[in-house]
């Protein structure tokens, strides 16, 4: 058994989610779920269709640490999974420290800003 996810929050999600849905309900995948989707399009997703994401893969780490987002997953039982991680066992102390260094900024790309988007959209067409 696998377990599937879409990457970005564009292009055609919902077709792509209904196919997962349909792959996860035959038993022929384990767990699907989503990459780099804010709140609001996660939200969205929820709301359209029947199964909720087991996991949203974001960018997580001590300068970008999306306390908020974090909040909002927990409280609608969706796992986060850091795509951006920096295994180190830290402190109590350490942990105050990583705190205050968080700049609530991608340190690799914005995936709301309609550039980048257009990008990526961009990226993914034949030639």
């Amino acid at each position: 058994m696998m377990h599937d996810a879409i990457h970005q929050p564009f292009g055609d999600v919902y077709g792509a989610w209904r196919a997962m849905e349909e792959l996860y309900r035959e038993g022929r995948i384990r767990a699907i779920g989503v990459s780099n989707f804010q709140p609001d399009r996660l939200m969205d997703l929820m709301v359209h269709n029947q199964v909720v994401p087991a996991v949203n893969q974001i960018e997580t780490h001590p300068f970008n640490q999306q306390i908020e987002t974090q909040k909002f997953l927990q409280e609608n039982m969706v796992q986060i999974e850091s795509w951006g991680p920096f295994a180190v066992e830290l402190s109590s102390e350490d942990m105050g420290a990583i705190v205050r260094l968080d700049t609530k900024t991608s340190s690799f790309f914005d995936h709301r800003d309609p550039n980048i988007v257009k990008q990526l959209g961009e990226a993914k067409r034949p030639t």
